[in-house]
This record gives C-alpha cells, sequence and structure tokens, in this order.
C-alpha cells in the first residue's frame, strides 16, 4: 500500500511540476533545459499529444542519459512495468543524425501510393502496374539527398528559426 501513495504522490507531483512549468505542452526546443527536465517535458507532452515524440540529442552518450531519465519519468507517470517502459521508449541512435533517418524513424515507411502498403490494394491497374517501380525509384532518390543532410546542417540558424516558430523555454516562476 506504501509503494502505491508514493507512485500516486510522485505522479501527481511530476505532472504539478510539468503543468507549472508548461513541460506538459509541445515544445520545439528545450535547449538550456537539464538532461532530466528535457526528459521529463518530452514524457509529459507525451501524455497529451497523439504519435510519437521524437526527442534529438548531440551524443551516444546523451541517448543513454535521455533514455534512461525519460523511462524514469515514464514508470512514474504510468505505473508501467519495466518491460512496458522499455517498449514504450525506445533509444535511437542516428549516425550522424541524417534528416533522412529521421524521417525513416518518425513517420515509417514511404507510401506514395496505396500499393506500397503492405494490404491489398484496391487499385484497379496493380497487375499491370508500371508506375510502382518508377515510385519506388524516387523515393530512394528523396531519402538519398535527405541522408547527405544532418540535423545539424539543417538548424545552424536556430535563433531564425526559433523566432519564426515561436519556440522559446518557459519561465521558470
Amino acid at each position: 500500500m506504501t509503494t502505491a501513495a508514493t507512485s500516486l504522490t510522485l505522479r501527481a507531483l511530476f505532472s504539478r511540476t510539468a503543468t507549472r512549468l508548461s513541460l506538459d505542452q509541445p515544445l520545439g526546443v528545450t535547449a538550456g533545459l537539464s538532461h532530466a527536465a528535457k526528459a521529463l517535458a518530452a514524457v509529459s507532452a507525451s501524455r497529451v499529444t497523439r504519435g510519437v515524440t521524437l526527442l534529438v540529442v548531440p551524443t551516444d552518450k546523451d541517448v543513454e542519459q535521455m533514455t534512461a531519465d525519460a523511462r524514469f519519468f515514464y514508470g512514474a507517470y504510468e505505473g508501467a512495468s519495466e518491460s512496458g517502459i522499455e517498449r514504450a521508449v525506445l533509444p535511437r541512435v542516428l549516425t550522424l543524425s541524417q534528416v533522412g533517418q529521421v524521417l525513416r524513424n518518425t513517420e515509417g515507411k514511404a507510401m506514395p501510393a496505396e500499393c506500397f502498403g503492405g494490404e491489398e490494394s484496391n487499385c484497379a491497374i496493380v497487375s499491370c502496374c508500371q508506375l510502382k517501380s518508377v515510385l519506388a525509384e524516387a523515393v530512394d532518390a528523396f531519402y538519398s539527398v535527405l541522408d547527405r543532410y544532418t540535423l545539424a546542417d539543417i538548424t545552424r540558424n536556430k535563433s531564425a528559426l526559433t523566432s519564426i516558430l515561436h519556440f522559446h523555454r518557459p519561465a521558470l516562476a
């Protein structure tokens, strides 16, 4: 009974803290926050948004630390088992954080047409279509270009991006 009460108290504390600091809102940039605060922000935001929450960190060491912190906060919030936590918080080490790899990991398999899906196609010309191989080649070319660039390449103008996208660090009250 003590563990359950402690868990509920900890969950409430994290939830209040995240709300007070506006960490429970999707943040574009968490620069300036500690690893633990970034992990709390990511887990808190993931609870109020649909889909995948992606947190990009600069080094493999940061991936390990962020994964450990995010798993701690996720477990505290959700009361999940160790295996549930490991399935929910997945570290992804990206080689030089290639833009193409980030898109593949967050968006899944590219599907430029219905016939690229895993299910049976309703397309009338699927049995004789020559377009699928052309589209597959185009998708490969698309990712080939994106793989030539890293996240660092496309975010060198951080201050301009931050002001245009209105990303800001929550004020600590």
